[in-house]
């Protein structure tokens, strides 16, 4: 496993808080475009939430999932305005961003789960 390894000797994030990186991460952009400059639980929140990712790839016709906390919006906020804020078709949260209980295992690794629909023919 060592020899098909790599080490990251010169990584960077956005910002070094959770809020900020992720956004950068999600969007692509910096604090300073997309509005994102501290923590959402703390009151801070993206100005323009139809740069996140989901919004680009629900356009593009795939699926989108949350498994775990997202540090993107109020994590306090009810599912159905995490669904229309962010886009995401699935939330794998219970009320108040904590994930619901038979996903806890998994929730606490993968963040966004995504997936190309299935046609039917």
């Amino acid at each position: 496993m060592a020899e098909e390894s790599f080490v990251f000797r010169d990584a960077h994030a956005v910002n070094p808080t959770c809020s900020p990186s992720r956004v950068g991460l999600l969007t692509g952009s910096h604090p300073s475009q997309n509005g994102m400059f501290g923590l959402a639980h703390k009151g801070h929140s993206l100005a323009d939430p139809s740069r996140h990712l989901t919004h680009f790839l629900k356009h593009h016709g795939y699926t989108t999932a949350l498994s775990g906390v997202q540090h993107e919006h109020d994590h306090r906020a009810p599912k159905e305005e995490l669904r229309r804020v962010l886009a995401y078709d699935r939330l794998l949260v219970e009320e108040g961003g904590v994930p619901e209980r038979k996903f806890l295992p998994v929730a606490i690794w993968v963040v966004t789960a995504i997936r190309k629909p299935v046609n039917g023919g």
